[in-house]
């Protein structure tokens, strides 16, 4: 299979419109790595930062490491920690990039593309585009406005969500310099690993 062709042929069925009623559940994902094993942790929260529910899924590795790449390889996992949930959020945040993305198809647009779920990519680096100035800094790729820089990420739409809501939905979860619903996810994938990783 032609990797690359697959994701720009995916891309192209991107929606960046809003398509949802409400945001009053807000997921997270994030993941940590034990060998050959990725730990896919995924937090629920609402608009009062209350957390609503917490999962995970261990699952084994099956594609390398490849920058540009990275739904092939964490993407199925999260797609299986999805089905592990009793609320369906009405967003939800991953981290990696959504549409600011070489081929415009990042993890957070993959995820949102199978799961139907709208999405928003939370990265923590550039793989294409530059940054404007101010905050949050606009960020082109060529003449689209693709995403922002905003604290210490970079915010995209994955699907089914426009530019502009991707960036007030974050703002609206901003913290401590990234999305809460990430930053638990991030704790709860890396206490899931240290507890495994106690028992081996």
């Amino acid at each position: 299979m032609d990797l690359e062709k697959f994701q720009e042929e995916m891309g192209k069925k991107v929606i960046l419109e809003d398509d949802f009623e409400k945001v009053e559940v807000v997921g997270g994902v994030d993941q940590a790595f034990i060998g050959d094993d990725v730990i896919s942790a995924l937090v629920l929260m609402n608009r009062d930062f209350e957390i609503l529910e917490r999962v995970y899924t261990v699952t084994r590795i099956l594609f390398p490491y490849r920058p540009g790449f990275l739904m092939f390889r964490e993407g199925p996992p999260i797609l299986r920690t999805l089905r592990r949930v009793k609320m369906k959020p009405d967003i939800l945040m991953v981290d990696g990039h959504g549409i600011l993305h070489p081929r415009r198809c990042g993890l957070a647009t993959f995820v949102g593309l199978k799961s139907g779920i709208p999405t928003i990519g939370v990265g923590k680096s550039l793989l294409v585009g530059e940054a404007g100035s101010g905050e949050p800094s606009p960020v082109y790729l060529g003449s689209e406005l693709c995403g922002y820089k905003l604290g210490k990420v970079f915010v995209s739409p994955g699907h089914k969500i426009s530019v502009e809501t991707s960036l007030k939905v974050a703002k609206d979860f901003m913290v401590r310099g990234i999305p809460e619903p990430i930053r638990e996810a991030h704790i709860h994938a890396n206490r899931i690993k240290a507890q495994i990783t106690d028992r081996l």
